[in-house]
C-alpha cells in the first residue's frame, strides 16, 4: 500500500513545527535602572585617620524582634553547650 504524498508532507511538516523549541527571548535590563556601582574592595587598607563605622540614625536599625522569637531554643542550647 502506498502512502499519499499529501500526507507526508502534513506530517513532516507538523513534525517541524511542533518539534521546534520557541526562541526565547534575549534579556535586557529595564533602562529605568541605573548602571551598577562598581563592587567595593573591602580587603583595600583605609587611609590614616579614617573610620571603618559609622553612626545610623535609630531608624535605620534592623529589625531585631525576629530573633527573639525562639529564645528558648537559644537558652537550651547554651545550657548543653555549657554543660
Amino acid at each position: 500500500m502506498r502512502f499519499p504524498v499529501g500526507c507526508l508532507v502534513a506530517s513532516l511538516s507538523l513534525s517541524v513545527l511542533c518539534g521546534c523549541p520557541p526562541k526565547e527571548p534575549v534579556w535586557e535590563p529595564p533602562a529605568k535602572f541605573p548602571k551598577q556601582a562598581p563592587e567595593k574592595d573591602y580587603y583595600r587598607q583605609l587611609p590614616p585617620g579614617a573610620l571603618a563605622l559609622r553612626k545610623i540614625p535609630p531608624e535605620m536599625y534592623p529589625d531585631f524582634s525576629r530573633g527573639f522569637a525562639g529564645r528558648e531554643g537559644l537558652e537550651q542550647a547554651i545550657r548543653y553547650s555549657i554543660g
